[in-house]
């Protein structure tokens, strides 16, 4: 028997757990009398980068280690502000782009869990650093101390 595909897109910033989501998905078909017990099913599910998922500052980015990002932002508040100006600069100085948000342990930061931003451009690489350069000069300086600790903003 051939597996049938199912595509679930939240509609709703509700969705927080995907593996929840797609068990009620499949609990529906096979009680709701719509597909046998037995039959194999293969899920995908697209959670959009829009989606609210308890805080709003985060809207806008792709999370890629998304319980580890939210508690890393939740320990130090300062960070929401942060990425929120962040992310408003960034659009104004490289248009589209998709940013990117994970944690990550780097070695120049002696392994201390950093969050990183990483900004996804199609512009030519010269382009992209000289965006990027001009970024850090009006980004910088307005932050609060030591929220370069916690940050680190850079090219994909």
């Amino acid at each position: 028997m051939n597996p049938q595909p199912f595509s679930i897109v939240p509609q709703t910033d509700a969705i927080r757990d995907p593996i929840t989501a797609v068990h009620d998905f499949a609990e529906d078909l096979t009680l709701g009398g719509t597909a046998p017990a037995t039959a194999q099913w293969t899920f995908s599910m697209t959670v959009p980068a829009e989606v609210n998922h308890d805080n709003p500052q985060l809207v806008g980015f792709h999370i890629r280690t998304r319980s580890a990002v939210y508690d890393y932002v939740h320990m130090f508040p300062l960070l929401g502000d942060a990425l929120s100006r962040a992310r408003d600069m960034i659009r104004k100085q490289f248009g589209q782009a998709c940013l990117n948000l994970e944690i990550e342990r780097l070695p120049s930061e002696n392994w201390e869990p950093k969050l990183v931003l990483r900004i996804a451009t199609s512009l030519p690489l010269k382009e992209a650093l000289l965006c990027l350069d001009s970024f850090d000069r009006e980004f910088w300086p307005g932050q609060s101390t030591h929220i370069d600790e916690q940050l680190l903003i850079t090219l994909e």
